[in-house]
């Protein structure tokens, strides 16, 4: 995922605000934390996008960890595991947020798209839209 973000230029900047490594990796514990395990990890993928995309994004905390949600002006939130008022995304404005929903519905749709393709150069070409060019994959025998 963390491809995507990069291919998509939603990385943060010193100037602009994006989706940090961190808010990544919190988003797929809590969706395994919260929906469990997926069996493999194109499905884990796709479930990750879709969860981005959803019109209602919920606020994220995580059991045990410090303290309660404060009060907050960004568009998401996202508690640090150990600390609940620390936000992993508190420089997130409402456009890049809306840019990275965007960008993770056409990235659930290229995927979906993917799995309906018949040969795997057509399902790689598709991955490419959502990860670049340089995608591949190695089948294992």
């Amino acid at each position: 995922v963390k491809w995507w973000r990069n291919y998509k230029e939603l990385k943060p900047t010193k100037d602009e605000s994006g989706l940090p490594s961190f808010a990544i990796e919190l988003i797929a514990s809590y969706l395994d934390i919260t929906l469990g395990v997926e069996e493999n990890i194109e499905e884990g993928i796709i479930r990750f996008f879709q969860f981005i995309s959803n019109s209602t994004f919920p606020v994220i905390k995580f059991p045990n960890a410090l303290n309660e949600i404060p009060e907050f002006d960004t568009p998401i939130f996202i508690a640090d595991p150990t600390n609940n008022e620390n936000n992993a995304v508190k420089k997130m404005t409402n456009s890049k947020w809306l840019e990275i929903k965007e960008e993770a519905n056409n990235a659930w749709e290229a995927l979906n798209i993917a799995q309906s393709k018949n040969f795997e150069g057509d399902t790689v070409e598709e991955w490419k839209h959502v990860f670049g060019p340089s995608f591949t994959i190695n089948v294992e025998e």
